[in-house]
């Protein structure tokens, strides 16, 4: 994801959104909690301003 954020930043891009996030609740065989999409956003998030990119999440409550 590091690389994606360097990608986003040579492209010209000024933000990223991201999808997917509700992944805890559909089954992938791992063991995913709502903590670990909240850990990983703020991960994304950071990563993100890292690079100088804005970071847009629509999220809808299931």
């Amino acid at each position: 994801m590091k690389r994606r954020s360097d990608l986003a930043v040579e492209k010209g891009y000024d933000a990223v959104e991201l999808d997917n996030t509700d992944f805890f609740l559909s089954n992938t065989g791992f063991n995913l909690t709502r903590q670990d999409a909240i850990d990983y956003i703020r991960f994304l998030s950071q990563e993100s301003h890292v690079h100088g990119l804005d970071i847009v999440l629509d999220y809808v409550k299931p």
